[in-house]
């Protein structure tokens, strides 16, 4: 109901401003609407690509063949939080499914729980944003753009190992 009511008093402020202004909403709206068509065009590709590659990875079934576990001091870091660190920067839906199939093995307040929560919410899918971004303005040289993000993604899940041994050390 409350959100109803703001799409309306939004929708009366725009009229009000152009009509202050004397602007024609109603051109401006379909301009704005062209220019999001043309940006939906030359995105295409970009999407397309990415969703074709992402798709290959996750259902060619390697990830499936590879089962082992780390453990330090009694805390187990299975191959799930590597495969979702390493999928993270590719694929924001298929980490997200890797961290719900970790809570179901693991438990949500496992160290393993911890540390997928940690990577899910602190790193970015930095080639999903540096194909679509940089793709959409096309910027070429993306070269030390992909080498700081995967920079950071490294020194997150870094900071998560870290963060889960300082959690389960002091409990």
């Amino acid at each position: 109901m409350k959100s109803s009511l703001l799409i309306i008093i939004l929708i009366l402020i725009v009229i009000t401003y152009s009509i202050f202004e004397r602007k024609n909403a109603y051109n401006l709206f379909i301009e704005g609407a062209k220019e999001g068509t043309k940006f939906t065009v030359d995105l295409f590709p970009y999407m397309l690509t990415f969703v074709l590659a992402t798709t290959m990875l996750s259902s060619c079934g390697i990830t499936n063949n590879i089962n082992f576990q780390i453990s330090v001091k009694n805390i187990v870091f299975p191959f799930d939080i590597i495969l979702q660190a390493l999928i993270r920067p590719i694929s924001s839906s298929s980490s997200l499914t890797i961290m719900l199939e970790i809570y179901n093995k693991y438990g949500v307040d496992s160290p393993a729980g911890i540390i997928a929560s940690f990577i899910q919410n602190s790193t970015d899918t930095t080639l999903y944003v540096i194909t679509f971004y940089f793709g959409c303005v096309k910027i070429n040289k993306t070269k030390y753009a992909i080498k700081a993000g995967f920079l950071i993604d490294i020194i997150n899940f870094l900071i998560a190992i870290f963060v889960a041994f300082l959690y389960f050390k002091l409990q």
